[in-house]
């Protein structure tokens, strides 16, 4: 094996499973997902790509992988309207919420509810930022924002939640005072 394909074996091994979680972000369907993932690296094996150009591995492993699912996506909404139930807002799974407590809950209901309050794009920038621990530079790379509209993003949509879950926070300590 070539050192290039070693790499890109590497590559594959590292990040699958940060791209796997940004993938189910993005589409909440695995089987998508894990194809859109495996698609990427077989364009890169078969393309025999040079990565010495590419700044940041990472974002430009999320940004293929974003464009990779959109694209497929629009393939299969074309396809078959009636199949296509894609979800690009944060849900928790049932599962999740039997086990998690009731505090855990309301919380969680708050945070949903104010993301709903949120654009796409600040969406994205706070996922990136805060799930996919990325900074603002490979937030930049990965969506082809400028680094001001990043930061605005970011901003805007931190005072949006800050203002929506300060409500929460009173809410929940009056209902402590009632029963305590």
């Amino acid at each position: 094996m070539t050192s290039d394909k070693k790499y890109i074996s590497w590559l594959f091994q590292s990040y699958y499973s940060d791209l796997y979680k940004y993938g189910l972000k993005i589409c909440m369907d695995e089987d998508l997902t894990k194809d859109c993932i495996q698609d990427i690296f077989t364009r890169i094996w078969k393309s025999q790509q040079s990565f010495s150009d590419i700044k940041n591995i990472k974002a430009y492993l999320f940004e293929a992988l974003r464009r990779t699912i959109f694209t497929q996506i629009k393939k299969n909404k074309s396809r078959n309207e009636k199949n296509n139930n894609v979800h690009l807002d944060l849900v928790m799974s049932h599962e999740e919420e039997l086990v998690e407590n009731e505090s855990l809950q309301n919380k969680s209901k708050a945070l949903y509810e104010a993301m709903k309050k949120l654009t796409k794009r600040q969406k994205e920038v706070i996922r990136l930022k805060y799930l996919e621990g990325m900074d603002y530079e490979e937030i930049e790379q990965t969506t082809n924002l400028k680094y001001k509209t990043i930061r605005n993003l970011s901003s805007e949509a931190t005072k949006v939640l800050r203002r929506q879950l300060s409500s929460l926070v009173f809410s929940l300590l009056v209902v402590a005072i009632m029963f305590s």
